[in-house]
């Protein structure tokens, strides 16, 4: 029972975020990413979000144990191999999730993964229980009786702390720079919109990064949704040490390329298409498409071929916009978006985040 009801609540939590659009309480860095994992869509079986159908087989759970403590004979029996079934492919898809989230999304999410272990956990228990039998002698009804009692009170108790504070209005902390907005906006080729719009958004993320992936026709929404009011830009924030990314640097390497020819925003959106997820991993894929963007090869490929030696325009490029992320401004991962409003400081959110800024009193006024 005290497995079940703490499946509830860590099921309950990703349930309400998704119901509730808040993100988690989860530390993201470079590889965690809770929110990017929940909304991903992996995170969805045939339009059902996971959460829901991992918070229906946990209550399923917990009926079941309840009634195992009175049942008898084949009831017992009966209770205890549903139960055993229930987490045998709880289990099962909590570990096909899993693989999807590290060798497909790169990401990781603590709270899908304490679901993932708990359902381990009680897929052996159950299966100890299952050949052990039907307990023999007097049983202890009201103890356990008392011991769900008290879980369930601890579980509904965990869960309205955490929706709680889940709810409440996120404080963004400015960051600890010297450096002024014109020294972290990027170059005019690398930023599109009209340079009078009272409202910014730069983009920090790596072409390989399979968030920033499906982040990126949702944040070309946003974009589109407010004609010149919003102006947008582009850093590289390559994560070239990451399994996947092996193709980051050449990447980000092409993408300044094509911002010397005026033709970053063509490169950037024909990579990030859905269609090239594995041409981007390898350098004949990316040749390929920037190709494709109208960029010419001949006058590239001699570029990428002296940046293997470290001696390169492009290196150099790609390194400033790096160094920006990682030691001025510690950008943790990818994506994340500086929003800057009235030349103000800059805030450092998620794409989620981002969305619900734009429901802000002062923004959506510059907004109309």
């Amino acid at each position: 029972m005290v497995l079940s009801l703490f499946g509830v609540f860590v099921a309950g939590v990703l349930s309400y975020s998704h119901a509730a659009e808040k993100e988690v309480p989860c530390a993201a860095n470079a590889t965690v990413n809770c929110a990017a994992v929940v909304n991903s869509p992996a995170g969805s079986f045939y339009g059902i979000p996971v959460a829901y159908l991992g918070l229906l087989v946990y209550l399923l759970l917990f009926g079941l144990a309840w009634y195992r403590v009175k049942a008898t004979g084949k009831n017992w029996v009966m209770a205890a191999n549903a139960s055993l079934i229930f987490t045998g492919i709880g289990f099962g898809f909590h570990l096909f999730l899993q693989v999807i989230s590290l060798n497909v999304l790169q990401q990781v999410c603590y709270w899908c993964l304490t679901s993932a272990v708990n359902m381990l956990i009680a897929f052996v228990v159950h299966g100890m229980l299952a050949q052990k039998g039907e307990p023999e002698g007097e049983r202890q009804t009201k103890l356990d009786m008392t011991v769900a009692a008290a879980a369930a009170v601890l579980a509904i108790g965990a869960f309205g702390i955490t929706t709680t504070q889940m709810q409440k209005e996120v404080v963004y902390k400015e960051f600890k720079t010297d450096l002024t907005n014109d020294q972290i906006l990027p170059i005019a080729a690398k930023m599109k919109g009209d340079p009078g719009a009272k409202i910014v958004i730069i983009e920090f993320a790596d072409i390989l990064c399979p968030t920033c992936r499906t982040t990126s026709p949702k944040f070309e929404e946003l974009y589109k949704k407010y004609p010149g009011k919003i102006r947008v830009g582009f850093r590289h924030f390559p994560l070239f040490n990451l399994p996947g990314h092996e193709t980051a640097l050449p990447a980000a390497m092409i993408a300044e390329f094509a911002a010397e020819k005026d033709r970053f925003w063509e490169f950037v959106n024909k990579a990030y298409e859905e269609g090239n997820g594995e041409r981007v991993k390898t350098e004949a894929g990316l040749l390929g498409i920037a190709a494709e963007s109208g960029l010419n090869l001949d006058e590239l490929k001699p570029l990428l071929e002296s940046a293997k030696n470290g001696d390169s325009r492009l290196l150099d490029k790609v390194n400033e916009d790096f160094m920006l992320s990682s030691q001025e401004l510690k950008i943790k991962g990818t994506p994340t978006f500086l929003l800057i409003v009235n030349d103000g400081k800059p805030r450092a959110l998620s794409f989620q985040e981002l969305e619900r800024a734009m429901d802000e009193p002062e923004i959506k006024e510059l907004l109309k």
